[in-house]
């Protein structure tokens, strides 16, 4: 989803729109981040990460790789359950002192580890919800705990949310190689993830999360699901055999191992579960053939429902076109221009109004959905989307032929991305009209709310996802006024030598590169007058697609100087899963060649994916690829899991990887290296626009290359 260009340029200023916000006298928020950390001793016991001596900042003595525990046992070593003497049921009479009662503590590593966790799922009045409430989140520099109030929406976490755990001095011998998810699935695998309900398996694979700051010799331990996980379905999260650099097995965690061995727990809330652990989680591990006394971690998470996750944004679908109704929005032509460029005869610009689901910008400039007494999203008025139209020269000679291609920019650009030299050229040859509108919300003018909100308080990002949302709105906006509406505009400029549109409405399509392909697949997904649409270089899971883009590293830099704690970026990350899950492409691509939902039609899509891109890391395509149902198609230039291989030609939806030459990357738990960046050829390369159109115009993939698309 990440842009051609480098967005340091747009970052730079946000130092100074941070301490603008930080410097804000708001007497209640101080209050309120008082109370959310009160069960806190100080910010920077939010994380506990044991030291070369073994002993971890709670305290507890780990040197002997267990930790320190009244002995509870007679000398047979048998309980001590006789003469009165406190059992199992009162935790043997031990007093529980170490972590902070409102944390996980299964790992006391961080207050949120291992994450994700039902352990801040919570049923209340209005059904599950997370409560991530009590100073749990990570503490900024300022001193401002991270706002948990955008996530109690959720009734689950995200479905491309990464796991995340600890243990100390574990590597990653003998688990699922990075991208290799098939490996997982092996009975030895060391890590598994597993429907609480069926058993199924989850394929993944398990990476040192780079982001983390940690001694010499630790990691920060990340399974990468290979496939969107299910709606509001709970997972057994369980760890096995992972061994230390001498090949000797780790240790469980101290909470882990109260549980798991129904010994005293010390730590903080662990003596409250074991009903949880022994009814829900033990029993189907043991179904699924894992030795209880094997175990060296075991949790669980819900991910969030089907409905929490896309009726949102299917409501505001419904909405907006029963208002626009068949012509779409009015509008107005701002200019018409003749072009002096060799492949554009004509530019459009023109401002239509569509309806509108947001509130106004409050300070920050952050704009929220105005939701009705029925809880769904209200209409709140119209807001003016700017639209770009060109008209290639192509079209004198062949009147009212052309067709129209939507177009969609890179990671916060703008519709300009529309008038690069490669689309125009693209569009004089095939003849198309090319149709732009920035996406509202993620878009050049919000680097500046989006920075100057995340810097001060990254828990404020899920509220991003509100003004995308209507940006998505906006796209389908206007091409239902392409389709409708303007096809009854009188501008001579627009029209042929007869009179009639210089186009054909009927022939309405979409391609989107980086973000575009990105956001692209919520925009075909919803849309209901495109059938088919090309997602070049496309993204999706946002932890995982920042996580490694090289594009990202300009932000690293900034988070990290807000949040400093070792674990706290990684795990703010992983939250992004969850506060992005209303608009996560996987979660509305699994719909994109659906009728399931009321008034949706099936749509198919071409993606194209560049090897070794540095902006949107090929895994993050393919992983999309897999939830839309795209296979490969051979010959491939190199195999990929969970991909169907699929020969030359086919009809329906397809994933075209090619490859630019540039070497494999050497470091492949880290972004790609950026001087082998080949995120903006594709677009560019003729032989992929042909595959394209033609795929556009036939609904048919036909090979472009001789033999897989490489160079040889």
């Amino acid at each position: 989803m990440i842009a051609t260009r480098s967005t340091s340029g747009l970052i730079a200023p946000l130092f100074a729109v941070a301490s603008l916000y930080a410097c804000t006298d708001d007497d209640s928020a101080a209050t309120k981040a008082a109370a959310d950390v009160s069960t806190l001793d100080d910010a920077s016991d939010i994380t506990n990460i044991p030291d070369a001596s073994g002993v971890d900042w709670n305290g507890v003595d780990t040197s002997d790789g267990e930790p320190d525990v009244p002995d509870v046992t007679q000398p047979d070593g048998n309980i001590a359950d006789t003469d009165g003497a406190p059992g199992l049921d009162q935790n043997f009479g031990v007093d529980e002192t170490e972590g902070k009662a409102a944390c996980e503590n299964l790992d006391l590593s961080h207050c949120l580890l291992p994450f994700p966790s039902d352990h801040f799922r919570r049923e209340q009045a209005g059904g599950w919800r997370l409560d991530l409430s009590g100073g749990v989140l990570p503490i900024s520099t300022n001193g401002i705990p991270m706002t948990a109030e955008p996530l109690t929406t959720a009734d689950g976490f995200g479905i491309a949310s990464p796991i995340l755990f600890r243990l100390n001095g574990a590597t990653l011998a003998g688990a699922a190689p990075v991208f290799d998810p098939e490996a997982s699935l092996a009975d030895g695998s060391p890590t598994l993830i597993i429907d609480a309900t069926t058993g199924e398996r989850v394929p993944h694979w398990v990476e040192a999360d780079y982001l983390a700051k940690l001694p010499e010799g630790e990691s920060l331990i990340t399974l990468r699901p290979a496939v969107p996980l299910a709606f509001g379905t709970r997972y057994i999260v369980a760890v096995r055999g992972l061994v230390d650099a001498a090949g000797a097995p780790v240790a469980p965690t101290p909470g882990f191992t109260a549980l798991r061995d129904e010994s005293a727990s010390t730590v903080r809330g662990i003596h409250a579960r074991r009903g949880h652990f022994e009814d829900a989680i033990f029993p189907p591990l043991v179904t699924a053939g894992v030795a209880r006394e094997s175990l060296q971690l075991a949790f669980d998470f819900t991910t969030a429902s089907e409905a929490n996750t896309l009726d949102t944004l299917y409501e505001m679908r419904d909405r907006l076109l029963e208002a626009i109704g068949d012509e779409g929005p009015i509008y107005t032509l701002d200019s018409v221009e003749a072009s002096d460029s060799e492949d554009i005869a004509v530019v459009v610009q023109g401002t239509a109004k569509v309806p509108s689901f947001l509130g106004p910008a409050d300070d920050t400039g952050l704009r929220r959905l105005v939701r009705g007494e029925d809880g769904q999203p209200a209409i709140t008025g119209t807001v003016d989307v700017p639209f770009t139209l060109q008209i290639p020269r192509w079209s004198a000679n062949n009147p009212g032929d052309a067709a129209v291609l939507l177009y969609g920019h890179g990671f916060l650009g703008t519709r300009d991305e529309a008038e690069g030299g490669w689309i125009r050229q693209f569009a004089n040859r095939k003849g198309f009209l090319i149709l732009a509108i920035d996406m509202m919300g993620m878009s050049t003018p919000d680097v500046a709310v989006w920075g100057g909100n995340i810097l001060v308080d990254a828990g404020r990002f899920p509220t991003f996802a509100e003004a995308a949302m209507q940006g998505v709105m906006n796209h389908l906006a206007v091409v239902r006024l392409i389709k409708g509406r303007f096809r009854n505009e009188t501008n001579p400029l627009v029209l042929t030598a007869n009179g009639q549109p210089v186009y054909d409405g009927e022939r309405v399509y979409y391609h989107g590169n980086s973000q575009g392909g990105t956001m692209g697949t919520l925009v075909l997904t919803m849309g209901t007058d495109i059938t088919r649409g090309g997602l070049g270089v496309p993204g999706a899971a946002f932890p995982f697609l920042l996580q490694r883009s090289v594009v990202f590293g300009d932000w690293v830099g900034l988070l990290k100087s807000v949040y400093d704690g070792p674990l706290d970026l990684p795990l703010v990350l992983g939250l992004l899963g969850t506060g992005f899950n209303p608009i996560e492409p996987l979660a509305f691509g699994q719909h994109l060649r659906q009728t399931d939902r009321p008034g949706s039609i099936a749509h198919e899509a071409l993606l194209h994916v560049a090897k070794e891109d540095a902006q949107v890391h090929n895994q993050v395509s393919f992983v999309l690829g897999r939830a839309v149902e795209a296979p490969l198609m051979t010959p491939a230039v190199r195999p990929v899991w969970g991909l169907t291989a699929t020969p030359y030609p086919t009809t329906g939806s397809a994933t075209v990887e090619v490859d630019f030459g540039m070497p494999d990357d050497p470091t492949p738990m880290d972004p790609p290296v950026k001087a082998n960046d080949t995120h903006s050829m594709l677009r560019k390369h003729p032989p992929a626009q042909d595959q394209l159109w033609h795929f556009f115009e036939t609904g048919e993939i036909i090979s472009v290359c001789d033999g897989a698309c490489d160079p040889n």
